[in-house]
Protein backbone atom coordinates (compact mmCIF):
# COMPACT_ATOMS: atom_id res chain seq x y z
CA UNK A 1 0.00 0.00 0.00
CA UNK A 2 1.41 3.38 -1.04
CA UNK A 3 0.83 6.04 1.62
CA UNK A 4 1.53 9.75 1.19
CA UNK A 5 2.13 11.69 4.42
CA UNK A 6 2.31 15.45 4.02
CA UNK A 7 4.27 17.25 6.73
CA UNK A 8 6.33 14.09 6.97
CA UNK A 9 9.29 15.67 8.75
CA UNK A 10 7.19 17.21 11.50
CA UNK A 11 6.69 15.93 15.05
CA UNK A 12 3.59 13.89 14.26
CA UNK A 13 4.63 12.98 10.72
CA UNK A 14 8.03 11.68 11.78
CA UNK A 15 6.67 9.41 14.49
CA UNK A 16 3.81 8.25 12.27
CA UNK A 17 6.13 7.36 9.38
CA UNK A 18 8.37 5.32 11.67
CA UNK A 19 5.35 3.46 13.05
CA UNK A 20 3.67 2.71 9.72
CA UNK A 21 6.95 1.56 8.16
CA UNK A 22 6.90 -1.47 10.51
CA UNK A 23 4.12 -3.04 8.45
CA UNK A 24 5.42 -5.07 5.55
CA UNK A 25 2.83 -4.02 2.98
CA UNK A 26 3.28 -0.27 3.53
CA UNK A 27 5.42 1.95 1.32
CA UNK A 28 5.63 5.50 2.61
CA UNK A 29 6.12 8.73 0.68
CA UNK A 30 6.76 11.83 2.77
CA UNK A 31 6.49 15.43 1.73
CA UNK A 32 8.29 18.11 3.71
CA UNK A 33 9.78 21.60 3.43
CA UNK A 34 13.06 20.15 4.72
CA UNK A 35 15.24 17.29 3.54
CA UNK A 36 14.14 13.98 5.03
CA UNK A 37 16.74 11.42 6.09
CA UNK A 38 15.01 8.40 7.58
CA UNK A 39 17.64 5.82 6.60
CA UNK A 40 14.74 3.49 5.93
CA UNK A 41 14.30 1.86 2.51
CA UNK A 42 10.52 1.80 2.97
CA UNK A 43 10.34 5.59 3.36
CA UNK A 44 10.86 7.82 0.35
CA UNK A 45 10.68 11.57 -0.13
CA UNK A 46 8.10 13.15 -2.44
CA UNK A 47 8.60 16.85 -3.03
CA UNK A 48 5.48 19.01 -3.20
CA UNK A 49 5.77 22.69 -4.07
CA UNK A 50 2.90 24.13 -2.03
CA UNK A 51 3.18 27.40 -3.96
CA UNK A 52 2.46 25.63 -7.24
CA UNK A 53 -1.11 24.46 -7.80
CA UNK A 54 -0.21 22.07 -10.60
CA UNK A 55 2.43 20.44 -8.43
CA UNK A 56 -0.15 19.85 -5.70
CA UNK A 57 -2.70 18.54 -8.19
CA UNK A 58 -0.23 15.90 -9.37
CA UNK A 59 1.06 14.93 -5.93
CA UNK A 60 -1.22 11.95 -5.31
CA UNK A 61 -0.28 9.88 -8.35
CA UNK A 62 0.28 6.18 -7.59
CA UNK A 63 -0.94 6.58 -3.99
CA UNK A 64 -3.57 4.54 -2.14
CA UNK A 65 -3.90 6.63 1.02
CA UNK A 66 -3.23 10.30 1.77
CA UNK A 67 -2.61 11.50 5.32
CA UNK A 68 -2.63 15.29 5.30
CA UNK A 69 -0.68 16.66 8.26
CA UNK A 70 1.04 19.63 6.61
CA UNK A 71 -0.15 23.03 7.73
CA UNK A 72 0.79 26.23 9.50
CA UNK A 73 0.78 25.99 13.30
CA UNK A 74 -1.16 28.27 15.64
CA UNK A 75 1.68 30.73 16.23
CA UNK A 76 2.46 31.13 12.52
CA UNK A 77 -1.24 31.43 11.63
CA UNK A 78 -1.59 34.26 14.12
CA UNK A 79 1.36 36.06 12.58
CA UNK A 80 0.34 35.45 8.94
CA UNK A 81 -3.46 34.97 8.85
CA UNK A 82 -3.84 35.53 5.09
CA UNK A 83 -1.12 33.03 4.26
CA UNK A 84 -2.68 30.61 6.75
CA UNK A 85 -5.93 30.60 4.81
CA UNK A 86 -4.07 29.75 1.62
CA UNK A 87 -1.92 27.01 3.13
CA UNK A 88 -4.37 25.43 5.57
CA UNK A 89 -7.47 25.70 3.41
CA UNK A 90 -6.77 26.15 -0.32
CA UNK A 91 -3.77 23.81 -0.42
CA UNK A 92 -5.83 21.20 1.43
CA UNK A 93 -8.60 21.47 -1.15
CA UNK A 94 -6.10 21.20 -4.00
CA UNK A 95 -4.62 18.09 -2.40
CA UNK A 96 -8.11 16.59 -2.06
CA UNK A 97 -8.74 17.35 -5.75
CA UNK A 98 -5.53 15.49 -6.57
CA UNK A 99 -6.67 12.56 -4.43
CA UNK A 100 -9.97 12.49 -6.30
CA UNK A 101 -8.23 12.74 -9.67
CA UNK A 102 -6.01 9.74 -8.91
CA UNK A 103 -8.75 7.61 -7.28
CA UNK A 104 -7.22 7.54 -3.82
CA UNK A 105 -8.95 5.10 -1.47
CA UNK A 106 -8.70 7.13 1.75
CA UNK A 107 -8.04 10.80 2.53
CA UNK A 108 -7.26 11.49 6.20
CA UNK A 109 -7.22 15.14 7.29
CA UNK A 110 -5.75 16.09 10.65
CA UNK A 111 -7.98 18.74 12.18
CA UNK A 112 -7.96 19.89 15.79
CA UNK A 113 -9.91 19.97 19.03
CA UNK A 114 -9.60 23.76 18.72
CA UNK A 115 -12.45 23.88 16.19
CA UNK A 116 -14.74 23.56 19.24
CA UNK A 117 -13.24 26.68 20.86
CA UNK A 118 -10.85 27.53 23.68
CA UNK A 119 -10.99 26.63 27.39
CA UNK A 120 -13.48 23.85 26.74
CA UNK A 121 -15.80 22.61 29.47
CA UNK A 122 -18.49 19.95 29.77
CA UNK A 123 -18.79 17.05 27.33
CA UNK A 124 -17.49 17.62 23.81
CA UNK A 125 -18.59 15.21 21.08
CA UNK A 126 -18.63 15.46 17.30
CA UNK A 127 -22.16 16.92 17.27
CA UNK A 128 -21.19 19.94 19.38
CA UNK A 129 -21.33 23.34 17.73
CA UNK A 130 -17.98 24.53 16.41
CA UNK A 131 -16.75 27.82 17.91
CA UNK A 132 -13.24 28.31 16.49
CA UNK A 133 -11.16 31.13 17.94
CA UNK A 134 -8.18 32.57 16.06
CA UNK A 135 -6.90 31.95 12.52
CA UNK A 136 -5.52 28.45 13.21
CA UNK A 137 -8.83 27.07 14.47
CA UNK A 138 -10.81 28.99 11.84
CA UNK A 139 -8.73 27.59 8.97
CA UNK A 140 -9.05 24.05 10.32
CA UNK A 141 -12.82 24.47 10.64
CA UNK A 142 -13.15 26.00 7.18
CA UNK A 143 -11.06 23.24 5.60
CA UNK A 144 -13.33 20.65 7.25
CA UNK A 145 -16.48 22.28 5.88
CA UNK A 146 -15.15 22.58 2.36
CA UNK A 147 -13.79 19.02 2.32
CA UNK A 148 -17.17 17.65 3.40
CA UNK A 149 -18.84 19.62 0.60
CA UNK A 150 -16.38 18.37 -2.02
CA UNK A 151 -16.73 14.82 -0.75
CA UNK A 152 -20.42 14.80 -1.66
CA UNK A 153 -19.31 14.29 -5.27
CA UNK A 154 -16.32 12.06 -4.53
CA UNK A 155 -16.00 8.30 -4.30
CA UNK A 156 -13.07 8.25 -1.89
CA UNK A 157 -13.38 7.74 1.87
CA UNK A 158 -12.81 11.00 3.77
CA UNK A 159 -11.99 11.06 7.48
CA UNK A 160 -11.58 14.26 9.50
CA UNK A 161 -9.76 13.76 12.79
CA UNK A 162 -10.16 16.33 15.56
CA UNK A 163 -7.04 15.60 17.58
CA UNK A 164 -6.70 16.69 21.20
CA UNK A 165 -3.15 16.87 22.66
CA UNK A 166 -0.44 14.31 21.92
CA UNK A 167 2.84 13.84 23.75
CA UNK A 168 5.88 11.61 23.51
CA UNK A 169 9.45 11.65 22.22
CA UNK A 170 10.00 13.05 18.71
CA UNK A 171 11.77 11.22 15.91
CA UNK A 172 14.70 13.64 16.07
CA UNK A 173 15.88 16.90 17.62
CA UNK A 174 14.66 18.95 14.68
CA UNK A 175 11.00 18.40 15.50
CA UNK A 176 9.13 21.53 16.57
CA UNK A 177 7.34 19.97 19.51
CA UNK A 178 8.72 21.62 22.63
CA UNK A 179 5.92 24.15 23.05
CA UNK A 180 3.42 21.31 23.70
CA UNK A 181 2.51 21.08 27.38
CA UNK A 182 3.86 17.62 28.25
CA UNK A 183 6.95 18.03 26.09
CA UNK A 184 7.61 21.57 27.36
CA UNK A 185 7.31 20.62 31.05
CA UNK A 186 9.46 17.52 30.53
CA UNK A 187 12.13 19.56 28.77
CA UNK A 188 12.12 22.14 31.57
CA UNK A 189 12.24 19.52 34.32
CA UNK A 190 15.12 17.52 32.90
CA UNK A 191 17.23 20.49 31.81
CA UNK A 192 16.68 22.98 34.64
CA UNK A 193 15.08 21.11 37.55
CA UNK A 194 12.17 23.56 37.40
CA UNK A 195 8.77 23.70 35.72
CA UNK A 196 7.19 27.09 35.07
CA UNK A 197 3.44 26.84 34.56
CA UNK A 198 2.40 29.96 32.65
CA UNK A 199 -1.06 30.05 34.29
CA UNK A 200 -2.70 28.98 37.54
CA UNK A 201 -2.73 25.38 36.30
CA UNK A 202 -6.48 24.79 36.52
CA UNK A 203 -7.10 24.47 32.77
CA UNK A 204 -8.31 21.03 31.69
CA UNK A 205 -6.93 19.17 28.68
CA UNK A 206 -7.28 15.72 27.11
CA UNK A 207 -3.96 13.98 26.43
CA UNK A 208 -3.05 11.08 24.17
CA UNK A 209 0.20 9.19 23.82
CA UNK A 210 1.86 9.60 20.44
CA UNK A 211 2.03 5.81 20.18
CA UNK A 212 -1.74 5.47 20.45
CA UNK A 213 -2.23 8.27 17.94
CA UNK A 214 -0.07 6.37 15.43
CA UNK A 215 -2.08 3.23 16.19
CA UNK A 216 -5.31 5.14 15.54
CA UNK A 217 -4.12 6.12 12.06
CA UNK A 218 -3.15 2.54 11.27
CA UNK A 219 -6.57 1.43 12.52
CA UNK A 220 -8.25 3.77 10.03
CA UNK A 221 -6.00 2.66 7.17
CA UNK A 222 -6.51 -1.04 7.92
CA UNK A 223 -10.15 -1.18 8.97
CA UNK A 224 -12.13 1.80 7.72
CA UNK A 225 -14.01 1.77 4.41
CA UNK A 226 -17.19 3.14 2.88
CA UNK A 227 -19.25 1.16 5.41
CA UNK A 228 -18.15 3.60 8.15
CA UNK A 229 -21.06 6.03 8.39
CA UNK A 230 -19.13 8.92 9.94
CA UNK A 231 -16.58 11.29 8.41
CA UNK A 232 -15.67 13.12 11.63
CA UNK A 233 -13.98 11.62 14.68
CA UNK A 234 -12.69 13.06 17.92
CA UNK A 235 -9.26 11.55 18.56
CA UNK A 236 -7.90 11.66 22.09
CA UNK A 237 -6.50 9.67 24.96
CA UNK A 238 -9.54 9.47 27.23
CA UNK A 239 -7.27 11.09 29.82
CA UNK A 240 -8.38 14.49 31.13
CA UNK A 241 -5.91 16.33 33.35
CA UNK A 242 -5.44 19.77 34.80
CA UNK A 243 -2.25 21.49 33.68
CA UNK A 244 -1.13 21.38 37.32
CA UNK A 245 -1.66 17.60 37.29
CA UNK A 246 0.64 17.32 34.27
CA UNK A 247 3.35 19.26 36.10
CA UNK A 248 3.03 17.08 39.20
CA UNK A 249 3.10 13.82 37.20
CA UNK A 250 6.29 14.91 35.46
CA UNK A 251 7.80 16.00 38.77
CA UNK A 252 7.06 12.56 40.21
CA UNK A 253 8.42 10.58 37.24
CA UNK A 254 11.54 12.76 37.07
CA UNK A 255 12.69 11.27 40.37
CA UNK A 256 13.54 8.11 38.43
CA UNK A 257 16.19 10.18 36.69
CA UNK A 258 17.52 11.64 39.96
CA UNK A 259 15.81 14.97 39.33
CA UNK A 260 14.29 16.93 42.20
CA UNK A 261 11.90 19.21 40.34
CA UNK A 262 10.31 22.40 41.62
CA UNK A 263 7.03 23.72 40.15
CA UNK A 264 6.37 27.46 39.86
CA UNK A 265 3.11 29.10 38.76
CA UNK A 266 2.83 32.40 36.90
CA UNK A 267 -0.40 33.15 38.79
CA UNK A 268 -1.84 31.88 42.04
CA UNK A 269 -3.46 28.45 42.07
CA UNK A 270 -7.22 28.71 42.49
CA UNK A 271 -9.27 26.38 44.64
CA UNK A 272 -12.56 27.43 43.10
CA UNK A 273 -15.14 25.01 41.70
CA UNK A 274 -13.64 22.14 39.75
CA UNK A 275 -13.92 22.41 35.98
CA UNK A 276 -15.64 19.47 34.29
CA UNK A 277 -14.33 18.55 30.84
CA UNK A 278 -14.84 15.34 28.89
CA UNK A 279 -13.49 14.95 25.36
CA UNK A 280 -15.80 12.23 24.10
CA UNK A 281 -14.07 9.72 21.83
CA UNK A 282 -16.75 7.04 22.09
CA UNK A 283 -17.52 7.30 18.35
CA UNK A 284 -13.98 6.22 17.54
CA UNK A 285 -14.10 3.51 20.21
CA UNK A 286 -17.24 2.16 18.52
CA UNK A 287 -15.04 1.15 15.55
CA UNK A 288 -13.27 -1.38 17.83
CA UNK A 289 -10.25 0.82 18.53
CA UNK A 290 -8.71 0.45 21.97
CA UNK A 291 -6.04 2.55 23.68
CA UNK A 292 -3.05 0.37 24.61
CA UNK A 293 0.03 2.47 25.32
CA UNK A 294 0.73 2.94 29.02
CA UNK A 295 0.64 6.65 29.85
CA UNK A 296 3.62 6.66 32.21
CA UNK A 297 5.63 4.48 29.82
CA UNK A 298 5.30 7.09 27.06
CA UNK A 299 6.24 9.81 29.55
CA UNK A 300 9.30 7.86 30.71
CA UNK A 301 10.39 7.48 27.09
CA UNK A 302 10.04 11.25 26.67
CA UNK A 303 12.06 11.90 29.84
CA UNK A 304 14.75 9.51 28.63
CA UNK A 305 14.82 11.20 25.23
CA UNK A 306 15.43 14.62 26.78
CA UNK A 307 18.12 13.20 29.06
CA UNK A 308 19.92 11.58 26.12
CA UNK A 309 19.66 14.45 23.64
CA UNK A 310 19.94 17.72 25.55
Amino acid sequence: MNILITGGNGYIGGRLANYLSRFETNKLFLSSRKNINFYNKKIKSRKINWNNTNDILNSCSNMDVVIHLAGMNAQTCLKYPDEAKIFNVQNTLNLFESATRYNIKKFIFLSSIHVYGDNLVSKINEDCLKKPVGPYAHTKSLAEDKLLKLNEKSKLDLFLLRLSNVFGPPRNNLSECWSLVFNDFTNQAMRTGNILVKSNGTQMRDFMTMTDFCRSINHIISNFDSSIKYNIFNIGGNKTLKISDVANIIKSRSKRFLKNVKINYASSVSNNNEIVFDYDISRFFSTDFKLKKDFTEELDELLQYVKNNF
